[in-house]
């Protein structure tokens, strides 16, 4: 073999290595684009939940600030309710009677939680003290919930069951109450015995939820905080 030859097979060890490291360069740089969009969407993708879930919490805030304020003015009101009653004007009269036969329930649903557990992406969010409290929000929701069931019973059965008993039709009340009546017939109404016994049992219902309730309210302004904090 000539000294020709020899040099014409040599590999050329240099240009071969620099093709090389432009391939693994190459390749990195498509891993690292491919990152970087990900994590871009991911992080959209959390901020739009995360803005989603401080709406939501501030809307139940407001149901949950108007059904404490209806729940308290229950509890004044059943607290004067044997001292008052026959004095009241009519008006006020009517107004209590409406308020213990609604007996408003707040809606604390979260549906930004629900879709983010249901879906197992948790991890989307990156605050950990955030994570923690949306994995701790429903059973929180639960335990609400069963206090709440008090309530549904006193309006869908002790109410009406009160009307059945003191032989006034549901809707007959319902009428006096919204379109206007006899005066003398609705202080006969909240003047029986058995109205200022259902309102001892309004206020009973109130109480509990009034209490839990403001615990309930503390929970959420904590979850609007983090939220807010992690934008």
């Amino acid at each position: 073999m000539t000294s020709d030859e020899g040099r014409s097979q040599r590999i050329p060890w240099t240009r071969v290595i620099a093709e090389g490291a432009a391939i693994v360069l190459s390749i990195l740089l498509a891993f690292a684009i491919d990152a970087a969009w990900d994590a871009r969407q991911a992080a959209l993708a959390e901020a739009t939940v995360i803005e989603s879930l401080v709406d939501e919490i501030d809307s139940a805030i407001g149901y949950l600030d108007e059904a404490l304020d209806e729940h308290t003015q229950v509890m004044r009101g059943a607290e004067a309710w044997a001292q008052v009653s026959r004095e009241m004007p009519v008006d006020s009269l009517a107004r209590l009677v409406r308020l213990i036969s609604a007996h408003r329930t707040p809606n604390l649903a979260l549906s930004s939680v629900d879709a983010l557990l249901g879906s197992g992406r948790l991890e989307l969010i990156r605050d950990e003290a955030l994570r923690s409290w949306i994995a701790a929000w429903p059973g929180v929701e639960e335990d609400f919930d069963e206090e709440l069931q008090g309530v549904i019973r006193f309006s869908r059965f002790v109410v009406p069951d009160f009307f059945v008993a003191t032989g006034v039709p549901r809707a007959a009340a319902d009428s006096l109450l919204l379109f206007g009546g006899s005066r003398a017939d609705l202080r006969d109404l909240v003047g029986d015995r058995r109205f200022s016994n259902l309102y001892y049992q309004a206020w009973e219902v109130s109480e509990v939820l009034v209490r839990e309730g403001r615990l309930v309210r503390a929970v959420l302004e904590q979850g609007a905080a983090l939220a807010r904090a992690s934008y």
